[in-house]
């Protein structure tokens, strides 16, 4: 169990490195889209945009996404960069339609130009990928051909050549990519006992609300937050029932991996202070604040570009005095990234 976890981590930390060290001396291709008056058809190329840049990442080039002011033809003139892949796509019932063009920005030449009908569903990644290839050999091909200076082309910022432009900026929001740094999870699913407090505390209902700032890397992301959470169970006891409040507030570390541009697997740690109030039937109640800790795991999928469904299973443990309370919280719930 603890090998799995620590070959885990150990693969996050090569995959969060390897594109910086591939970034170094990579070919530049600016990948672009123009709004539009339809915020659901640019949600939709926009997605496209971001996937097709991760899969050139994936690839080894070093991509910018960004949005074209103008036609592509006008944007050529002077850019940063030796290529570009303009993207265009339009929703046809429950199909997207898409096309893709590979210019060289130096002479504005289309090396390859792919349409293709996919699937709105969860072969959409699978299908774009494979929409890609064409596209991805052209490069390749007119990478083997092109200028030395081409093959070995540096960062945006050296690429300033003998025009007047600034270079690019990676802060720049034009040039960035468009990935979110902030998430608002937001959850609900059962408490169900386990351990020496099962006896005694047999079931019960927890939501719970997890913010966090992510540090994003290609291959997935560390997210520093707070977690929140309402354990409401009830006690089954000889003498008396009794009902169990414990509200939680602590520090979050997740840890997520990109396993393809819609799905994602996380794994989380949490800790802080719980407030326990037992109301007993026949009783007088009583309060206490306790410690806590949580371990859990889980998948999400995007559904729009900002929102995300999720499942997971967590592992709560409340230190109390006399008895150690611990259970299981299989639950679901919306991640909305801004």
């Amino acid at each position: 169990m603890y090998e799995k976890r620590i070959a885990f981590f150990i693969l996050l930390i090569v995959l969060s490195v390897s594109p910086c060290i591939a970034g170094e001396g990579a070919v530049l291709v600016l990948v672009g889209w123009n709004r539009s008056d339809d915020p659901y058809r640019d949600e939709i190329v926009g997605f496209m945009n971001d996937a097709v840049s991760l899969e050139l990442k994936l690839n080894g080039y070093t991509a910018l996404p960004l949005v074209l002011e103008t036609s592509p033809g006008e944007e050529l003139s002077g850019a940063a960069a030796s290529y570009m892949i303009f993207n265009q796509a339009v929703k046809s019932g429950d199909s997207l339609k898409a096309s893709m063009t590979l210019y060289r920005t130096s002479d504005s030449t289309v090396l390859a130009s792919v349409s293709e009908q996919l699937s709105m569903d969860f072969d959409l990644d699978r299908e774009l990928s494979l929409a890609l290839e064409p596209i991805l050999e052209a490069l390749e091909e007119d990478i083997r051909n092109a200028p030395e200076s081409v093959q070995k082309e540096p960062t945006p910022q050296e690429k300033v050549g003998d025009d007047k432009r600034e270079p690019l900026e990676k802060d720049d929001p034009g040039v960035q990519e468009q990935r979110e740094r902030w998430a608002l999870s937001l959850g609900f699913g059962p408490y169900l006992s386990f351990g020496e407090s099962s006896d005694y505390f047999r079931y019960g209902l927890m939501p719970d609300a997890h913010g966090e700032y992510r540090l994003l890397h290609d291959a997935g992301y560390v997210g520093l937050g707070l977690s929140a959470s309402v354990n409401l169970a009830k006690a089954d006891g000889i003498l008396f029932d009794a009902d169990l409040l414990l509200a939680s507030l602590g520090s979050e570390l997740r840890m997520g991996y990109y396993i393809n541009r819609s799905l994602e697997f996380f794994f989380s740690l949490s800790g802080g202070g719980s407030y326990m109030l037992l109301e007993r039937s026949g009783a007088n109640s009583s309060y206490a604040f306790l410690p806590y800790g949580s371990a859990g795991l889980g998948f999400s999928m995007d559904i729009l570009s900002r929102l995300a469904l999720y499942l997971s299973s967590e592992y709560m443990v409340y230190f109390e005095e006399s008895v150690i309370i611990s259970g299981f919280v299989p639950s679901a719930g919306f991640s909305f990234k801004f």
